[in-house]
């Protein structure tokens, strides 16, 4: 089965970045690949504008040093979906860029009370 979606795994070379790695390949629809943080950010952004994933899965620790990070990955990139995750509390945080075209008043409050959202999944 052809590979159709990308994922950029950066951060950590530990057993949450290869346990994601394992479910992501397990589907074989998902291409895999690992970015060592030693790199650095801007090293990441610029793979990510050149590979063009669906995803990029970093740590949340990780994007201290650099809390804009997820918004300067999806600012050229607006399907780009960019998550966050946390050993620490298990969660996970997910950025996405919507660009919507408002006509009417209508059309701003529908996004500023996340109708827009409801009516449009992503």
């Amino acid at each position: 089965m052809k590979k159709s979606k990308k994922a950029i795994l950066w951060g950590r070379d530990d057993l949450l970045t290869k346990a994601v790695e394992i479910f992501l390949t397990a589907e074989e629809t998902w291409e895999v690949i690992r970015i060592p943080r030693e790199h650095g950010a801007g090293h990441l952004v610029d793979r990510a504008k050149g590979i063009r994933p669906d995803v990029v899965i970093v740590y949340a620790e990780d994007c201290l040093e650099d809390a804009n990070l997820p918004l300067r990955l999806i600012q050229d990139q607006p399907n780009l979906r960019v998550v966050t995750v946390s050993l620490e509390d298990n969660q996970m945080q997910v950025y996405s860029k919507h660009s919507i075209l408002v006509r009417e008043v209508s059309d701003l409050l529908s996004v500023i009370e996340d109708r827009y959202f409801l009516e449009n999944p992503a």
